[in-house]
């Protein structure tokens, strides 16, 4: 991923802040350091660990992450575990077969219409029933920046001006 993706990449997983340890030490490690990698923990497992953890690794404070959450793969994994009953007794061919097709259909009719505003007319009705991926992030990032001016008034009122100190409360 380093070679491929290049520099300030980061990567979320559930245990980032104990891999990130694991990748320092690793040979990997200097490579790492020299493309800005950056090691992350979901919002949903991040929560569970200590607050040293969370203010480093939690996706909320790492700035440019935007509001990513990283956890699409359990959300994915989660929507799999459909398929657990109707394929327990079924051959190993059969059950990858159904994870296949489960995988195809989920990038097909949803993963691709998800990405785009203007569905295929076709596909309207799925399209609509799942949302856009997309256009809902942009109206929660036109919110969130919409509360910006009073987040800095409070900052103000409390004496955090600009908002370079909160970086401090965080360590």
């Amino acid at each position: 991923m380093l070679d491929v993706f290049g520099v300030d990449l980061g990567l979320g997983y559930d245990i980032g802040c104990g891999f990130c340890e694991t990748l320092n030490n690793s040979p990997l490690g200097a490579m790492a350091r020299k493309h800005n990698h950056q090691c992350l923990v979901g919002a949903f497992h991040g929560h569970a660990h200590n607050r040293l953890c969370q203010s480093r690794f939690l996706t909320t404070y790492v700035e440019g992450l935007g509001t990513e959450d990283l956890e699409t793969c359990e959300r994915f994994f989660s929507r799999l575990n459909t398929l657990a009953g109707s394929t327990r007794h079924a051959s190993k061919f059969h059950r990858r077969q159904a994870i296949a097709e489960f995988a195809m259909y989920n990038d097909k009719f949803e993963t691709f219409q998800n990405l785009s505003k203007f569905p295929d007319p076709c596909l309207l009705v799925l399209t609509t029933q799942v949302g856009t991926f997309l256009l809902n992030n942009y109206k929660q990032a036109l919110c969130l920046l919409n509360t910006k001016p009073a987040v800095m008034a409070g900052l103000e009122l409390v004496g955090g001006g600009n908002g370079d100190i909160v970086d401090t409360w965080l360590i």
